[in-house]
């Protein structure tokens, strides 16, 4: 790549300590990433964190993301940077809070009804589902899905039938 088109990108980012975060001071996404247009012939636009990796790591592996460890979207610190997989990315964002809404497989769900201790109760219970779903405050179904072993798989499962 030419030095002036290296300069041009480094000029964009507010350059700090080596442990600092590096911000790209130029356009970004709606989430907060660094996003650049590259030159003709072909345009388009790339993230400036992946760029400043590329230009301090080498080429990135197509099937792998560049995740930062600062958890700063305008960060381009190399040093901050590195490739991990989508369910690398998918991990750390619940791992740091992230995410108003965890992946099915984190129980007990922010937002559900039902404890794990109800759920086995329900589970193991032989009354009919449409009194365990007033005594639990859900809909019919909801009791259903869990006798069929359609939700709450890590428990149900775990238990006999």
């Amino acid at each position: 790549m030419k030095r002036a088109l290296i300069d041009d990108f480094w000029s964009h980012v507010r350059i700090g300590g080596e442990d600092e975060c590096w911000p790209w001071q130029a356009g970004c996404d709606k989430k907060g990433y660094g996003v650049l247009r590259t030159k003709a012939p072909e345009l388009k636009l790339i993230k400036a964190h992946r760029h400043a990796y590329e230009l301090a790591h080498g080429q990135i592996n197509e099937e792998l993301d560049v995740l930062h460890t600062c958890d700063n979207p305008p960060c381009c610190n190399a040093r901050h940077l590195y490739q991990g997989t989508n369910d690398d990315n998918v991990r750390d964002m619940h791992e740091r809070g992230r995410n108003k809404n965890p992946p099915h497989d984190i129980y007990p769900h922010p937002r559900s009804k039902l404890k794990p201790e109800q759920v086995k109760e329900i589970f193991a219970s032989t009354e009919p589902s449409s009194l365990l779903a007033k005594r639990y405050g859900v809909h019919r179904s909801a009791i259903k899905k869990i006798r069929r072993r359609e939700t709450w798989e890590e428990i149900t499962c775990a238990m006999p039938s």
